[in-house]
């Protein structure tokens, strides 16, 4: 993503030109902006955690971890952190494990 970005900021803007056109839909009628694979694969590869965060915090940790890694956190690091893709993919790396500590600390797992 960080080093073949033209894809993925491809999709971004699929995402967001779909979601400026629905918004003249009623809410019921809209369909997903995106597919939603990123919290599929992140429920994936925490789920060994499943049984140690309740369901709320389990599903928070998933959404925060999304806001930490993917293709919006690789725009922001790059175009306005303006941090080259080597910097910005440890920044992705650090911001994950910095919200994974956090979650697991409020859950008083060691």
């Amino acid at each position: 993503m960080l080093n073949d970005p033209m894809p993925f900021r491809q999709q971004a803007k699929a995402g967001l030109d779909r979601w400026f056109a629905q918004q003249h839909v009623d809410p019921e009628d809209r369909v997903p902006v995106r597919e939603g694979r990123r919290n599929a694969l992140i429920r994936q590869a925490v789920g060994p955690l499943g049984g140690r965060l309740s369901a709320t915090d389990f599903e928070r940790l998933v959404a925060a971890l999304g806001v930490g890694l993917g293709t919006e956190s690789a725009i922001s690091l790059v175009d306005v952190a303006n941090l080259d893709p080597e910097t910005a993919l440890d920044t992705m790396l650090a911001t994950c494990r910095w919200i994974l500590d956090g979650a697991l600390a409020d859950a008083g797992v060691t």
